[in-house]
């Protein structure tokens, strides 16, 4: 069976801003039919998880990407 992992993405800024919804009742809906989805595919037994990421402005990249033997580099500097 196919799994798939379906991510929502907001441009940095965007959330912390609270403009990623027009309005409050946007914001709502959405929610709503996030929740319904989730309860959707809950009840087929078919999630795997469901949660919310760190806004974009306050994560870190991690590029492992580099030759053999070199270690992954992370951007901003990871601490």
């Amino acid at each position: 069976m196919a799994r798939f992992m379906i991510s929502v993405f907001h441009d940095p800024g965007i959330q912390s801003s609270g403009k990623a919804c027009q309005s409050e009742d946007d914001m709502q809906r959405a929610f709503e039919a996030v929740a319904t989805f989730n309860q959707d595919l809950q009840d087929a037994g078919q999630l795997v998880l469901a949660g919310g990421l760190t806004p974009p402005e306050a994560t870190h990249t991690v590029d492992a990407t580099g030759a053999a033997g070199d270690p992954p580099r992370c951007s901003p500097a990871c601490g």
